[in-house]
């Protein structure tokens, strides 16, 4: 996620002010489009590759009520009903055919009972059972209809999007609805269909025995745990309420942000990589505290924090602007300051020292 501002006189900061009083709220409503390129990074309408059409609150950047998405040839994408950024019950998701792609229910943030995914045809593909972070694959049915899981037992296989340029493959048994036997996942490049292993993984009866991750080492690296998620949440949706923008976002065509750049000539500083990079970095860094962990604390620590600019985390700047428990906020702080050195703003052509607003997730079931 990258989070830019507007220039600071005399200090040059580009400030995001993230956190407001929520007596404003009802007044600082409005219905908005914005536009968004093939990463889902907030960009100018000339450049865009699907646009969201929703209610938001200019003060505190947060969905209320009913918003869609939309593909650039103007078909539906998805539909579905947020409160504060919180996702709350039945969620559609379309092929850009408008065929349903997709079709479940969300409780405060989780997806919740029975997901139905369906084929481009309009048949069935799988119903899977989400219970918090667990989930069971009920039935599997290949494209011509015929079942290949039924009740959690068969042979599972299926693909889903990891980013706008790669897809994973999973193949693997179920026996009660339990992974059982050898997994594998494939990497697959969505532009010429070639495939990658990136990870194989052993079960029996559910429980892990054995697994090796092909990401960076082709020899395979051991693993003492399971690390793939059967069917993980969308990119995007999971990190809900975050703003990732593109230097072609600017205040000319969205006068209510004013975290953006005022012309294409502002550069914000960006974790090198991306949003992607930078969950990556977080998910591999972030420990969660055992104290914490043993009763049950969990929430977003928003952690305030200036980026230099030589690209480096001003270390002092590191603060706590919303708390969640202390021993949260300790390890937020700390991964904050663990960051390696981002890509500076640029201001008129010079490089500028940046702040940023970063919520930082801690949910149960993570490391």
């Amino acid at each position: 996620m990258r989070f830019c501002g507007r220039s600071v006189k005399p200090m040059r900061y580009l400030l995001l002010l993230f956190l407001v009083s929520i007596s404003y709220q009802a007044r600082s409503q409005m219905r908005a489009v914005t536009f968004y390129d093939s990463a889902w990074a907030l960009t100018s309408k000339e450049r865009h590759v699907y646009y969201r059409v929703g209610i938001v609150d200019t003060l505190r950047y947060q969905y209320y009520g009913e918003v869609s998405e939309f593909y650039k040839n103007g078909k539906r994408l998805m539909q579905g009903n947020f409160k504060a950024n919180v996702k709350q019950d039945t969620f559609y998701f379309y092929y850009p055919s408008g065929q349903l792609r997709t079709r479940g229910i969300y409780q405060n943030n989780l997806r919740k009972g029975i997901w139905t995914n369906y084929y481009e045809s309009g048949k069935i593909k799988e119903r899977l059972e989400f219970d918090n972070i667990l989930v069971t694959i009920r039935d599997y049915y290949d494209e011509n209809g015929a079942p290949k899981v039924i009740d959690g037992n068969g042979k599972w296989k299926t693909v889903y999007d990891v980013d706008p340029k790669k897809a994973l493959a999973i193949e693997g048994v179920l026996v009660e609805g339990r992974r059982n036997g050898a997994w594998t996942y494939q990497l697959i490049d969505k532009n010429n269909g070639d495939t990658t292993l990136y990870c194989t993984e052993t079960f029996k009866n559910g429980k892990f025995t054995s697994g090796k991750m092909y990401a960076e080492d082709k020899r395979g690296q051991r693993m003492n745990g399971p690390q793939m998620l059967i069917y993980p949440e969308l990119t995007r949706m999971k990190n809900w309420g975050t703003w990732d923008v593109t230097p072609y976002a600017t205040l000319k065509e969205y006068p209510k942000l004013p975290f953006l750049a005022k012309n294409v000539d502002e550069v914000p500083a960006s974790f090198k990589g991306g949003f992607q990079a930078m969950g990556l970095f977080i998910g591999r860094s972030l420990r969660y505290p055992s104290d914490a962990r043993s009763i049950g604390k969990e929430g977003d620590v928003f952690v305030s924090f200036i980026i230099n600019s030589d690209g480096t985390v001003e270390k002092d700047s590191v603060t706590v602007v919303k708390s969640v428990y202390p021993s949260l906020d300790a390890e937020a702080v700390r991964v904050v300051k663990s960051f390696p050195p981002w890509m500076p703003g640029v201001q008129s052509g010079k490089p500028v020292r940046s702040r940023f607003m970063l919520p930082v997730k801690f949910r149960l079931g993570t490391r």
